[in-house]
């Protein structure tokens, strides 16, 4: 049988409506696509991502800065166990909500009759929001292998088409090397796994100081996001979490949008430290290559981050020769 491709004209493209793009969170999650959460290992993604379910189950705005579309959620846990999953429910959601939860299963995406159960689950129930707590619990594929994160990112989408469900999959961070700064080349095995999202979001906690008593800890989490396919960007956000032990009860408070300049300059650094990785350029070289990646930086701003990343030892110059004896190149420590 042979293939015919419908080819759209260009006026037909004129006269069609653009669409919004519909969001479960505004900004922040894509309806019917999906959305990574990525942090170190034990840097909050279950407990933030647990807080986010409790605002879109509620139909409540997201720390009162987000709209959310009331939903349905599942969550397969394959990382906690239930004694600490009913702990965070009861701590965090603390109601009755449309949270239901997969747990102490063994769930591989890759496998037909897991797919399939999962898939008339989604439908049968009539869930919208679908979270996969890890990523590389819900497969049996090598991570590494670009191939292999293809099928396993191919099954999702396939997923999404099936059920019109929302996918929220949460991810760690490889392990920082040459001093770079976080961003989304940060998040571990192959870039293809992060290829096929709408929405990637990172996560940096900091423990802070004890309250009350010995029992009340906060922890301070900033969220960025570090793609998105949707026109727009949420603004970093910063926010405070307070855990009580004695009374399994956690708050969370202090919601405020954080300067980008600062993290804009750590993507920057990011970027550089992987430019340089087994090379030498100078400034000018630099600025082509961030220009191929479409990160946009003035000379004058690019010679202030590489003087601060000479201070902190993260990089090192030294001149040219012969025609290029003025010139400074930059390489790795």
């Amino acid at each position: 049988m042979t293939k015919e491709f419908k080819i759209v004209t260009g006026k037909e493209l004129l006269e069609m409506e653009v669409k919004k793009t519909p969001f479960i969170v505004d900004q922040i999650i894509p309806e019917r696509a999906i959305t990574a959460i990525t942090a170190n290992s034990g840097s909050g993604k279950s407990l933030l991502t647990l807080i986010m379910s409790r605002h879109i189950a509620l139909g409540a705005p997201l720390f009162d800065l987000y709209k959310t579309k009331k939903s349905k959620i599942l969550i397969i846990d394959q990382e906690m166990n239930e004694e600490t999953i009913v702990s965070r429910y009861q701590s965090i959601v603390g109601l009755d909500l449309d949270i239901h939860f997969i747990h102490d299963q063994s769930f591989k995406i890759d496998n037909n009759a897991d797919y399939a159960e999962l898939k008339n689950k989604i439908i049968d129930r009539d869930y919208n929001v679908l979270i996969l707590d890890t990523f590389n619990t819900i497969h049996n594929k090598i991570e590494n292998d670009s191939g292999d994160m293809k099928l396993v990112n191919d099954l999702l989408l396939k997923l999404i088409r099936e059920t019109d469900v929302t996918i929220i999959y949460l991810h760690h961070n490889r392990k920082e090397t040459n001093g770079q700064a976080q961003g989304k080349h940060s998040s571990r095995g192959s870039t293809e796994i992060i290829a096929k999202v709408s929405s990637l979001l990172m996560i940096k906690s900091e423990r802070g100081e004890k309250i009350n008593d010995d029992r009340s800890t906060i922890t301070t989490y900033t969220l960025s996001q570090e793609k998105s396919r949707a026109p727009g960007k949420f603004k970093t956000i910063k926010l405070k979490v307070a855990y009580n032990e004695e009374e399994n009860k956690t708050s969370y408070s202090d919601f405020k949008e954080v300067d980008q300049s600062s993290r804009d300059d750590s993507k920057i650094q990011e970027v550089i430290c992987e430019l340089l990785k087994d090379n030498v350029f100078s400034i000018a070289s630099i600025l082509d290559k961030l220009k191929d990646r479409q990160e946009e930086i003035t000379e004058s701003r690019l010679r202030k981050i590489l003087s601060k990343m000479i201070r902190s030892k993260l990089l090192k110059t030294e001149k040219g020769s012969s025609k290029q004896h003025n010139t400074n190149f930059y390489s790795l420590m």
